[in-house]
């Protein structure tokens, strides 16, 4: 098997963490555990708000960019209120993420609906609310008709081609669930034309806790590639 360059990419040296810092001493968490009880999870909004501009000037390039923040990492509808003042939209993965968004007054504009195994009730819900759906598998198109989902963009999952090995979740197995495999996906763009969705878009998770440049701009270039 032939080694990708940017499997050997060492981690940058300058390589710093963006949340090492904490943002409040001991004492005053003691006082907080003391009032509210434990366990308790403490949140900065000036470090969410932040986090959220630092993404948004990353992108300031591309107009029509904005950040989704994944409901299920952190649903607290007071959190999700902050992260959407900020500017960011709403990743939901069911019908309970869905409606945590919308307790938090996000529109289904804002929201992004994508599952690896959405239950045909959480795909109602997103099309119910008129958010924007990425399917992670060609069977999930069964789900959608034209008619309900209008203009908005369909989007399709690219699986990525990195191995498992790289620390992404096994995204390279070959019964892997983060998206299609590259054949598979055209073949749901070619049946969903003929349908008749008109807007069609790619989505692609490149994995979590990555610092490969490489490999990052590898799947880059392969979405580039297939969008082509």
């Amino acid at each position: 098997m032939k080694t990708k360059k940017w499997m050997d990419e060492p981690v940058p040296a300058d390589l710093q963490y963006a949340l090492d810092d904490t943002f409040c001493d001991g004492e005053t968490l003691r006082r907080a555990a003391q009032e509210y009880g434990t366990p308790l999870l403490v949140y900065d909004r000036r470090t969410l708000e932040d986090r959220a501009a630092m993404i948004r000037e990353a992108f300031a390039w591309q107009p029509n960019s904005k950040p989704f923040f994944p409901v299920w990492a952190a649903d607290n509808p007071e959190l999700l209120r902050i992260l959407r003042q900020a500017g960011c939209g709403a990743l939901c993965g069911n019908a309970l993420q869905i409606r945590l968004a919308c307790m938090a007054g996000f529109s289904g504009e804002e929201m992004l609906f994508h599952a690896c195994y959405p239950s045909r009730r959480d795909m109602e819900s997103a099309l119910q609310t008129g958010a924007t759906v990425s399917l992670d598998a060609g069977w999930q198109l069964e789900w959608i008709s034209p008619a309900q989902y209008g203009d908005r963009v369909l989007g399709l999952r690219l699986r990525p081609q990195a191995e498992a090995s790289v620390g992404i979740f096994g995204n390279g197995k070959l019964h892997s669930k983060f998206g299609m495999p590259r054949k598979e996906l055209l073949q749901t763009a070619t049946r969903a034309a003929a349908l008749g969705f008109r807007r069609l878009g790619l989505q692609l998770q490149a994995g979590s806790q990555i610092y490969a440049p490489g490999y990052l701009a590898s799947e880059l270039q392969e979405l580039v590639q297939l969008a082509r």
